[in-house]
């Protein structure tokens, strides 16, 4: 209980008192202090501004939202244009472009309708195409459930069947991999890794496949520091490599008359990068004579040449 002061007389009042006891008039309920507005004004002010800013993105969409709206009926007009053109036969080309219609108008039942129906008939003609395909096809097998699981993600039997062939594929893919695995010596580094690399795919759970796949790539790479650059084909016709140019250019009796017809493309050796060229220049007589030779390179030098008949041509 709080003591009020009489607007009449002055005199002290109880708030909870019907009149004053001296001059019998009723007293006013208390009013708001200057605090207690001040408080309740900027609290609304910041109400008001929580409010306005968090509809802002709702302003300026109702504000963009008409252009956005006539982009897609103009786009939705073209659709339905393309699709007059485009005969009921063709069931793909009408469910994509009612596909996009639903994207663009959602609320249409028509699009949707047409979409299904279209659908539908895709469905229809694939399980009769899959009736027709032996089980032994795995591949067409598994290509006609990868569409039927694109028509029906939801449904699982499609996903089964498709994950089933997939695997057998898979298996398949791998024995043909071991296989030639088998054949490739383990000194041809750059081979065993791309086999064990595509075995990697074929079957990624089996941990041996990546084991050795970093085996053959750890070896390569540390022979490329070892060879340096790997050597690249230069000139306007890209049939000769800059390395045997120069090694031919410092050594040749007249440089300036070098011509490389041809040269094979890199291979690698223990003892470096090997390259094959055939070329011709003119010798202490004036003569044009021919030549071949195979160049080993490392770090971007010629560092061995031998005959011909060293390697086999290819």
């Amino acid at each position: 209980m709080a003591l009020v002061k009489c607007n009449e007389c002055g005199n002290k009042v109880s708030s909870k008192a019907n009149s004053c006891p001296k001059c019998g008039a009723t007293p006013s309920p208390p009013g708001w202090g200057m605090w207690e507005t001040l408080i309740i004004l900027v609290g609304f002010l910041l109400f008001w501004g929580v409010v306005r800013f968090s509809d802002r993105g709702n302003l300026e969409e109702v504000i963009s939202k008409p252009g956005e709206v006539q982009k897609n009926k103009t786009e939705e007009r073209e659709l339905l244009a393309e699709v007059k053109k485009v005969p009921a036969s063709d069931w793909e080309t009408n469910r994509d472009l009612y596909e996009e219609l639903m994207e663009l108008s959602p609320q249409n039942a028509g699009y949707k309708k047409k979409y299904s129906y279209y659908s539908n008939k895709m469905e229809k003609r694939l399980l009769v195409e899959v009736k027709k395909v032996p089980a032994s096809d795995w591949e067409t097998n598994r290509d006609l459930y990868d569409e039927l699981f694109e028509l029906r993600p939801q449904n699982v039997s499609y996903r089964k069947k498709h994950n089933f062939y997939q695997e057998k594929l898979d298996k398949k893919q791998e024995a043909k991999l071991r296989a030639k695995v088998a054949r490739v010596p383990s000194s041809d580094w750059q081979k065993n890794k791309d086999l064990y690399s595509a075995l990697m795919i074929a079957n990624p759970n089996e941990p041996q496949y990546k084991k050795k796949y970093e085996f053959y790539e750890g070896k390569i790479e540390r022979q490329n520091q070892y060879f340096g650059d790997h050597p690249i084909k230069t000139g306007w016709t890209t049939i000769s490599y800059l390395e045997v140019k120069n090694y031919l250019n410092r050594t040749a009796h007249d440089p300036d008359s070098i011509e490389i017809d041809a040269c094979t493309k890199v291979f690698r050796s223990k003892k470096g990068w090997l390259v094959g060229c055939q070329y011709r220049g003119r010798n202490g007589f004036g003569g044009m004579v021919r030549k071949a030779n195979w160049f080993t390179i490392r770090q971007g030098s010629v560092v061995k040449v031998d005959p011909a008949s060293a390697y086999k041509w290819q």
